[in-house]
């Protein structure tokens, strides 16, 4: 008789972590092996303290407007402080440093819902829509930022086919969204009576998906949520282009940041280590590869771009945790 595997959450959990430490070790050992770590933190000295502050108070900046997204995402749950969805970010960020597979968006969830008493799916649902939206607003910086620098790479087949390929990608997942919010509710039914009382992972995964575009209608509200993504992703995309022209100004660095800010994150899906060590650098490193920048100065590019984002967000997140912790602990 076969063996039936019943792999729990937590193992699931537990084997994507493992994983992505193995990633990011992987990179690591690259790095060191093929990578001059001396002339690297050279470069990375010669950065003015100047550009890394601008950088990290712009890169701080956004999360004010990630905090008006959700609440605008999260409209008919009134009542709720700014100060809440505030904190829940900042310490779902802060856990995904720390944390293996990503474990922020768990702190994120539990954090919220115990502050609003909303569901945990409602806030995994948001939280996953905010996802697709920022794939979505990072495609399209790329692809108007292709089209208007005319980068020369990109007649290289290999990097236009895959270009291609996730414009393609999220344009299904754009149209199949679409589909679902008009007639996902009918989808369900259709599901629920052909499959009745069974277990069926597509019709779970549908109504996950359908209960995270419940947020979504097609009004002022959601255009608003929409020109939000595209703005914090342009922010995002000037912490990179900042700290590229810190250490050369002499390329087009405005299109090497867009460029290596889209590698990084659609990089970042995969599984890696807390704070992402090892697979963030890896990354820029091969995108700014694409602009003929050395490895040495990618290398100290990737760890300052880090830095901007990792240093004040995880200490603010940790404050937030200890002020709550203490908070419960006294009550």
């Amino acid at each position: 008789m076969a063996t039936k595997w019943n792999i729990s959450n937590v193992d699931k959990q537990k084997i994507v972590g493992i994983f992505g430490i193995l990633i990011s070790l992987a990179s690591l050992a690259y790095i060191a092996i093929t990578v001059d770590i001396g002339l690297a933190f050279n470069s990375l000295l010669k950065i003015q303290w100047y550009w890394i502050f601008l950088a990290t108070a712009i890169y701080l900046s956004t999360f004010l407007l990630r905090t008006a997204r959700w609440k605008k995402m999260l409209k008919n749950y009134s009542g709720i402080p700014f100060k809440v969805y505030f904190e829940s970010i900042m310490l779902g960020f802060a856990g995904n440093n720390l944390l293996p597979a990503k474990g922020g968006e768990l702190v994120r969830m539990e954090y919220f819902s115990s502050k609003t008493g909303i569901s945990r799916v409602t806030a995994f649902s948001s939280s996953m829509l905010i996802k697709i939206i920022d794939g979505f607003a990072i495609l399209l910086i790329l692809i108007v930022t292709i089209w208007l620098a005319q980068l020369p790479f990109f007649k290289n087949n290999l990097i236009m086919n895959i270009t291609i390929s996730a414009a393609s990608i999220y344009l299904i997942i754009i149209v199949f969204a679409i589909v679902l919010r008009v007639q996902g509710k009918r989808i369900i039914e259709k599901l629920n009576t052909k499959i009745a009382k069974k277990k069926s992972f597509l019709r779970d995964n549908i109504e996950k998906i359908y209960s995270s575009l419940v947020f979504l209608n097609f009004d002022r509200n959601t255009a608003q949520i929409l020109s939000l993504s595209t703005i914090i992703w342009l922010m995002e995309s000037v912490v990179f282009v900042i700290i590229i022209y810190a250490l050369a100004p002499e390329i087009d660095y405005i299109s090497a940041g867009i460029v290596t800010l889209a590698v990084v994150n659609y990089g970042l899906i995969i599984p890696s280590s807390p704070g992402f060590v090892g697979l963030f650098q890896g990354l820029t490193i091969l995108s700014l590869g694409l602009f003929k920048i050395c490895e040495e100065t990618a290398l100290a590019a990737s760890i300052a771009i880090h830095l901007c984002q990792f240093l004040l967000v995880t200490l603010w997140g940790i404050v937030i945790f200890f002020r709550q912790s203490l908070k419960l602990f006294y009550n």
